[in-house]
């Protein structure tokens, strides 16, 4: 098949180079972080020391280590040294906006991916859920009653029902994938403009109802009455995001 050829190919050719020292510097120091073998909050070695270890120059190591500090992976503090910080959130969030972006996917598609993750949560919450987590999980419910004036604020008392809502899971890729979700579930409505910040406030208040429904469910050890109940939360939550969507896009909403 013949397509249009960029410029940037029609040069004498394109020669491969053998593998960056940098590149396998910081590819040696990502494996140990991933592995465990270097833990979050250690400190990496001075640049000189890993110099020496790795056989190659400091701007080398120097250049390994941007690397790694733009994958949040470690932190460069500024006389003090060199520090894992690696969050699976962090790491997770990269890969998955990675996608968002490269595909262009959209605020329904985050809440496809949305029902899976916290559906599958809260029917794992019901058998490990705690007490205490039952107890922020309900604290985190009730809070949407009380009035609040800004879209951080609106925001804040989202994130902190979510992220309740998946805790209870004692799942660690569910609680890494919520968050991403969260996050990326108030960005795209924002950047759309879907939902002012008055219009925040009265969606969460709407929902009160059904996220007592969950709560209550998960307390008695209820596996068919929390799995109806994060369904209808969900369904809810969704038809009143697209509804505002809608509204906003100057459409009429469909049922």
């Amino acid at each position: 098949m013949t397509t249009n050829t960029s410029s940037a190919f029609e040069s004498e050719g394109f020669r491969r180079a053998r593998p960056r020292a940098a590149d396998q510097v910081a590819d040696h120091l990502r494996s140990k972080i991933y592995s465990g073998a270097l833990e979050k909050g250690v400190k990496l070695p001075s640049e000189k020391d890993l110099a020496v270890y790795y056989g190659v120059s400091a701007p080398t190591i120097s250049e390994a280590i941007r690397a790694l500090s733009a994958l949040k992976l470690v932190e460069a503090r500024h006389g003090s040294g060199t520090y894992v910080t690696a969050e699976s959130d962090s790491v997770l969030a990269q890969a998955l906006q990675a996608v968002v972006e490269l595909e262009k996917v959209d605020l329904e598609s985050v809440l496809d991916l949305s029902d899976l993750v916290y559906g599958k949560a809260v029917s794992l919450g019901v058998e490990r859920a705690t007490d205490d987590e039952i107890r922020e999980l309900r604290e985190a419910a009730e809070g949407f009653r009380a009035p609040t004036h800004s879209e951080t604020e609106h925001a804040a008392a989202i994130e902190r029902f979510m992220s309740a809502l998946v805790q209870i899971s004692h799942n660690s890729l569910l609680i890494a994938m919520s968050h991403f979700l969260t996050q990326k579930h108030i960005a795209l409505a924002r950047e759309a403009a879907l939902i002012s910040s008055e219009m925040w406030g009265k969606v969460a208040r709407k929902l009160i109802d059904e996220r007592l429904a969950i709560v209550d469910a998960v307390a008695r050890r209820d596996a068919a009455a929390a799995d109806s109940a994060i369904h209808a939360f969900l369904v809810r939550g969704r038809q009143l995001v697209l509804s505002n969507a809608s509204k906003a896009a100057g459409e009429t909403p469909t049922a």
